[in-house]
């Protein structure tokens, strides 16, 4: 790559606007080769160094599932239901995928609303969830839309962050929530995987986020934070699994690729290496919930999640 070019393409950082970057992976034999990473030296962020389009990031969304893939919201299910909301109300989910959380809430009474970046995507989705194309941005929506907005492991797909919360706060009504999950960078199995940590997830994920840098990206758009903790146990003990199995020198995600429909992307995984991966899952996901557990308790889970709050006199 030129230097004009790399100069054209490099991404500043999203919280501070800082180009003051050093490399996160010295020497890296991954996917992070290919799409290196920068941490910013300013406050920290760590971003893709390269900047990307649009339709770039679309592909490779679309090209990780064969059809779309289902949304683990059984936290944020438990928190609108029993926390964030005292009645029926009105709910957004951005990146909602085929709209299975939304068509939950829907049935629950909720006034409920998706997003999607394509149209082949959202085209997907169940009948009777409403789900707008297109990047979720300000002047998307009517200020004081929604009751709740939830965000759940999208964040770290968006090439503008800042934007998607400066849309969600005018989406939001006065003390509106919202709801946020990506995965922690900060965590013992990032630091443990390095390069090789499942939840990177390169080129798909633009951003690796971690509580210091999520928090201030959204107390800089205007939200107060309610909680802050990490831990999700649909996510955490699998990849903790995998993660391991990549560092052991496996064939990268061979146990994730086993399990999803899309052909393609297990070709060169031949019938028994699978079936030993599937026969190998529940032992793995066993060793790994303890772990898991303590590492929530420590604050050093894979997941992070916070609840934010719009400012009551906004």
């Amino acid at each position: 790559m030129s230097e004009q070019r790399e100069r054209a393409a490099l991404v500043e950082c999203a919280i501070c606007g800082d180009s003051e970057t050093g490399d996160v992976f010295r020497d890296p034999t991954g996917p992070a080769r290919d799409y290196p990473l920068v941490r910013c030296e300013k406050c920290g962020l760590v971003f893709q160094k390269y900047g990307r389009s649009k339709q770039d990031l679309d592909a490779a969304q679309a090209a990780a599932y064969a059809r779309p893939t289902r949304r683990f919201h059984g936290p944020f299910e438990w928190l609108v239901r029993e926390r964030l909301l005292d009645g029926p109300g009105r709910v957004l989910d951005v990146g909602c995928g085929r709209g299975l959380f939304l068509q939950l809430m829907g049935r629950r009474g909720h006034e409920v609303r998706g997003t999607e970046l394509s149209e082949s995507t959202a085209a997907n989705a169940y009948p009777d969830v409403t789900v707008d194309v297109g990047e979720f941005r300000p002047g998307r929506y009517p200020p004081a839309s929604f009751d709740v907005i939830s965000i759940w492991h999208v964040l770290e797909h968006d090439q503008q962050p800042a934007a998607a919360l400066a849309a969600a706060r005018e989406s939001l009504v006065p003390g509106g929530a919202l709801v946020l999950a990506v995965p922690n960078y900060a965590s013992v199995q990032a630091r443990f995987g390095g390069e090789d940590w499942f939840h990177l997830d390169l080129p798909r994920h633009v951003f690796q986020f971690t509580p210091q840098t999520l928090t201030r990206l959204l107390r800089d758009a205007g939200f107060e934070i309610e909680t802050c903790r990490t831990g999700q146990w649909e996510m955490d003990p699998f990849g903790l699994v995998q993660t391991v199995l990549n560092r052991a020198g496996l064939r990268s995600n061979s146990l994730y690729d086993s399990l999803r429909s899309n052909r393609d992307v297990r070709r060169d995984l031949s019938q028994a290496y699978r079936l030993a991966m599937l026969a190998f899952l529940p032992i793995g996901v066993a060793m790994a919930i303890p772990l898991s557990l303590a590492f929530r308790l420590a604050g050093r889970a894979g997941t992070l999640i916070v609840v934010a709050r719009k400012p009551a006199a906004a």
